[in-house]
This record gives C-alpha cells, structure tokens and sequence, in this order.
C-alpha cells in the first residue's frame, strides 16, 4: 500500500493542523494524519491550537521548534493519561509518535473504560479510585419546576442551592458546588450520567410543585453505581415550612448515606439564620439569577432585589453579601466610577459577616472588602476561612489563589488555582484566569497566554484576561499582540485605565511595577 498522501514539496491543508514534516515539504503518510489527530484531540480539550501564530511563518516556527504546553497545565480538569495520549500524537518526531490509528484508539478506548469503571483516577495520575463508603461525593441536581410556570424557576433553583450549601458544610461529604450542576439543569440525564461525567457517588434528584401558599417537593437519593435509591419521599407544606423542610431533606440525606458529624458541624447545621420574612428570601432568590448573567443591566436588577430583601429583613446576612458582591462586581467592571459603590462595597460585606460569622459567602465578600483597602493579608485571612466553613468550597479556593498571587506566592497559587477547578469542573472563567496570572508572575509566558486565551473562550468579554494577556505578550515580545489585546481591554471597559488596575492591587512593589510597564509598553495608559 502507497503511504504516501502527500507529493513532498507541497503544503496542503490547514497550517495550524500540519505537522513538522509537512511544513518541511518533506514525504508525509499515515502519521501525519496522526499529527493532525492529535491537534484536533488538544484543541477540544483545551479550546486553543497547540500551535499558534498571527501569521502562517510563526505558525511554522512553533509546529518546527516549540513544545505546547501540556493540556493539564491549560485545562487542569482534564485526565493526565488524555494529556500523555495528545502528547504522543502531536510528536515532532514521528518515529515516537503514534505510529497507526489502531495504537491510538486503544489508548483512547482504555482511558474511556478506565474514566467509566472507576478502576483508574486518571485526573490524579493513576491514582485508585477510593470507595464509594469513603467518597462520599453528592450532586444535588437542580429539582425540576413541575408546575410549568417560567417565573418559578429562580424558586427551585433556591430549593436546591440552600441544600447544596447545608451539605457543604459538612467535611466527610465531597458537595457539587453550584456550576457543574447548573450544566445539568432541565438535561434529561440519569443518575448513571451524572455518576459517570461529575464521578459523584450519589446523585439527589427531585422536584418542585408551587401552587398559591402550597408546596409540593419529591426527592431522592440515588447510588449512581447501582441505580438504588437510598432514600425517597414527598412532601406537602405549607409555604412558610420551606426552611424546615430543607433542614429536613438535608438530615435525611445524612442518614442515609450514614454520616456522623462533628460537635462543630451538628453546630452549623443548626445556625441558618434563614430570613423572618419569607418575601425577602423570594427577592434573594431572584437578586441570584439575575447576578449569574454577568451584565452591567442584570447586575443593577440583583442590586435592587438584594435591596428590597435586606429592606425586608434587616438581619439577612446573605442579602447584604449578595448586595456587597454586586456592588463590586459594578466597581471592577467599571460600571460605575462612582467612589460610593466602592463604600457600598465595603459596609455592606461587613454588615453580612456580622449577622452571620458561619457563612461562606460573606466572608467572600468581606474577603475583598480587605482587598480593595489594601490588606491583603486580611484577605487571605478571610478567604481561608470560607474555606474551613466549606472544604468544597470552590470559589473560595479560586479567591486564595488569587490573594496568593498579589502576595508574591505564585507557586502555591497554581495548586489551588487547580484545586479549584477540579472542584468545579464547569469552572467560570476567571478560575483559569487567575492560573494564567500565576503563569505571567512566574515568566512563563506561553502557559500564561494559553490560560487567559481559555479564559476568554469561556468569557469573551472578561476584562482581566485581555489585560493579563496584553501584559505577556508584551514581555514576550509580540508587540503587536500586545496592542491589539489593549484594544480589547478598551473595548470591553473605555474607562478603564492602568491607575484603576492600581487600584485593585494592594501595594506597590517590583512586580506591580512590572504588570504596569508591561500594560504601558502595550498602550495602555
């Protein structure tokens, strides 16, 4: 059989996807084929080419002199043994790589039925996979709206999430946190699904019926091994018995699945602080769905949800850390340059931690209330315990990475940068983002640019990873990328400049110096 697809001397197809011996010119068969594969396989996995460039020529370099970097160092989420497999494939020597597409779909097909039979954690490097009696790992997927009204969605979708939150408190049990679970939401998908694509142990399914001043709730909790349900049961109270009845979804939940608690948490189980006014809490669920939308005019109708909540009541805590967050959220998109919302920004976290010490959320809110007063290590303080609150907590691990990387610990920054994500694997983009600012401190500026690049596949418009990869193409030297990724920044926010990113940092050392002059060398002023 000729192998021979390609005449030497000729460049067909497209560049991104040539390997080294056609952009030679050079005979090419079966495992040039092989090559292209592998581009395919690294750039579903991470949303970026391997092999990048402006033009045709520096696309040529990199496919001839420079290694990718690796896929779990772009996209942490993905297994090592799938990193090893692209690796091989995309080989500059095709004596090592993949030498048929039978060795590669093997590989392939041993990863997929490792991935499903639980026999190997290839995320962590071959690791066994520990039991589910040790495990321990529950998605609470979002209950269904039975009930068919589109309003009562941010309903439900409260239901669930106090749920999620009660039971991440608990530190035996590994919770979903909101967004993987959020990728599921109204999917017809089983619990086998669930177990097989979150490896959850456990899946809680249900649902919601409202009706007048009546509620109507199933739920069940289902081993995604066997397909038993461990617990099943539906209820029918009274609107106002809504908090009770998910202390008591929870408590059942914790039976079931035989867990013991610590004093401390039987102790912040019982601490809800759950609002007096039933109304509030409706205007709090709402302030939440319209805050995920991550605009400038739903961020203002969160604003004024929130309000009318603590205007409600007085002494909800998670309201006024709502509030806080949505606030700073205008602040940093520079949405308002108004020096109020920034002091909207710091009373309002306050005030949600004093009315409840035991809540995560606020203290994420607090957390950046020292940030923008310029103590950073009252930041970290109260990033770290968030985390001990909820040891699932994957925001709060996100959050410490970045305080970690503006107090000069880029290194530990990287790990929990990735624990993080691995807790969410449907993680936001400002997740990576904070990865990619690691890279940047530690100069290595391919996996930087690879990382905010990921980023902005996730959010197009994120403002701190086009200004993150302005700053390293600019140390790079690619000028011209710098320029064109200040453009970006200037597009997304007109006012923002370098004295508003001086702003966001805490002090003022080498390193803050150096991302200023980067930024300046692109443009930006």
């Amino acid at each position: 059989m000729d192998m021979e697809l390609t005449n030497p001397g000729t460049a067909l197809g497209t560049v991104s996807y040539m390997s080294p011996e056609q952009a030679r010119g050079q005979l090419a068969d079966a495992r040039t084929d092989l090559f292209s594969l592998g581009t395919v396989l690294y750039q579903m996995a991470t949303g970026v080419l391997p092999f990048q460039g402006d033009t045709s020529a520096v696309v040529y370099d990199a496919i001839l002199n420079r290694d990718p970097v690796p896929v779990t160092k772009v996209n942490p989420a993905i297994p090592a043994e799938y990193s090893r497999i692209v690796d091989k494939a995309i080989e500059k020597d095709r004596n090592l790589r993949y030498q048929t597409a039978t060795d590669l779909k093997t590989d392939l097909a041993r990863l997929k039925r490792d991935l499903e039979s639980g026999g190997k954690r290839a995320a962590e490097g071959g690791e066994s996979r520990p039991t589910r009696q040790s495990e321990q790992s529950v998605a609470v997927l979002y209950f269904e709206n039975v009930s068919g009204i589109k309003e009562d969605e941010y309903f439900r979708d409260g239901i669930t999430e106090d749920i999620i939150t009660e039971l991440s408190k608990i530190r035996g049990l590994k919770i979903f946190s909101r967004p993987p679970v959020l990728a599921y939401r109204d999917k017809q998908v089983t619990p086998a699904q669930i177990g097989q694509k979150l490896r959850a142990a456990y899946v809680l399914t249900g649902s919601v019926r409202r009706s007048g001043n009546r509620l109507r709730i199933s739920g069940q909790l289902i081993d995604t091994g066997t397909d038993f349900p461990l617990w099943s049961e539906r209820y029918d109270r009274d609107l106002k018995g809504i908090f009770a009845l998910q202390d008591e979804i929870t408590q059942k939940i914790l039976t079931a699945l035989q867990v013991k608690l610590t004093q401390g948490e039987q102790e912040l189980l019982l601490v809800h602080k759950y609002p007096d006014n039933l109304e509030a809490y409706d205007y709090f669920l709402r302030g939440w769905t319209y805050y995920f939308r991550f605009t400038k005019e739903t961020n203002t109708q969160a604003q004024q949800m929130f309000e009318r909540a603590v205007n409600l009541d007085p002494k909800f805590a998670a309201a006024y850390a709502g509030l806080s967050i949505a606030y700073l959220q205008e602040w940093v998109n520079q949405w308002s340059q108004d020096p109020q919302t920034l002091e909207q920004v710091l009373k309002l976290g306050q005030r949600a931690v004093a009315l409840e010490d035991s809540l995560p959320l606020a203290h994420t809110a607090l957390s950046w209330v020292y940030l923008l007063k310029k103590q950073l290590e009252q930041a970290i303080a109260e990033t770290e315990r968030a985390i001990a609150l909820d040891p699932n907590y994957a925001l709060g691990y996100a959050d410490l990475a970045m305080f970690l990387n503006l107090a000069g610990q880029p290194e530990e920054a990287i790990g929990l940068a990735e624990k993080a994500m691995r807790l969410d694997p449907h993680y936001p983009a400002f997740f990576v983002s904070y990865l990619g600012q690691s890279y940047y401190l530690l100069r290595r500026y391919e996996e930087a640019i690879a990382a905010q690049k990921r980023a902005l596949t996730l959010s197009p418009d994120f403002l701190y990873a086009h200004a993150f990869l302005a700053a390293s193409y600019s140390e790079s030297g690619r000028a011209e990328e710098a320029w064109a990724e200040a453009a970006e920044v200037l597009r997304v926010s007109p006012n923002f400049s370098l004295e508003v990113l001086w702003q966001m940092l805490p002090s003022r050392d080498p390193e803050t110096d150096r991302i200023l002059a980067a930024l300046r060398k692109a443009g930006m002023k």
